[in-house]
């Protein structure tokens, strides 16, 4: 049996376009990653920029209240430089903790996470009193990809998966009745104990 020379010119360019096709999706892919993570960069340069204006803020009144009070036997010998790092870096931790408690207090939300035997076991905790009634549903998110199924706000509970430790943060979509996104917000997971 041969094969002439127009089918195999017709089998050389399919291969040839099949090819190319394969190299710009794996292409288009990798942009996709990549502008995926210069985001994710965005949006941590930002919440560092907004820990560290508390952080400012924060010692900028610890040095006023300690001005106010006349405490200049703080200030003097090492062993109070000692005690003022440790309140510095005590502080710092507790700045942190305080953003991310405004941040999704802001919205009356809370998020308690536990190890379950697949994934991360979530509970939502919502402060009704800063909690807008528009919401119906939720979803959790790791830089833009779902982590857990949309569910109901009076659903409380929730799986999520890959597992996530307490202190990772994760962006949760607020949605309304038809599933349209309303909100999105940086949440920090706290452990549940």
């Amino acid at each position: 049996m041969k094969i002439s020379r127009k089918d195999t010119k017709k089998v050389v360019i399919l291969l040839a376009v099949i090819t190319l096709i394969i190299i710009l999706f794996f292409f288009f892919n990798k942009s996709k990653d990549n502008k995926i993570n210069a985001d994710n960069k965005k949006n941590t340069i930002s919440t560092e920029k907004l820990k560290k204006e508390a952080l400012k803020k924060e010692e900028l009144e610890k040095n006023n209240e300690k001005a106010s009070s006349g405490d200049s036997k703080a200030s003097s010998g090492k062993v109070a430089e000692k005690v003022t790092t440790v309140d510095n870096k005590a502080t710092a931790q507790q700045a942190k903790d305080e953003i991310a408690k405004a941040i999704s207090s802001e919205e009356g939300i809370a998020v308690f996470v536990k190890a379950a035997n697949f994934g991360t076991t979530a509970q939502i905790v919502i402060d009704s009193s800063n909690f807008k009634s528009t919401y119906k549903y939720y979803q959790y998110f790791l830089a833009n990809e779902p982590i857990s199924k949309v569910e109901s706000i009076s659903n409380k509970q929730t799986t999520i998966f890959p597992a996530q430790k307490a202190g990772s943060e994760v962006v949760i979509n607020l949605m309304s009745e038809n599933k349209k996104v309303l909100k999105k917000l940086n949440i920090k997971l706290y452990d549940k104990k």
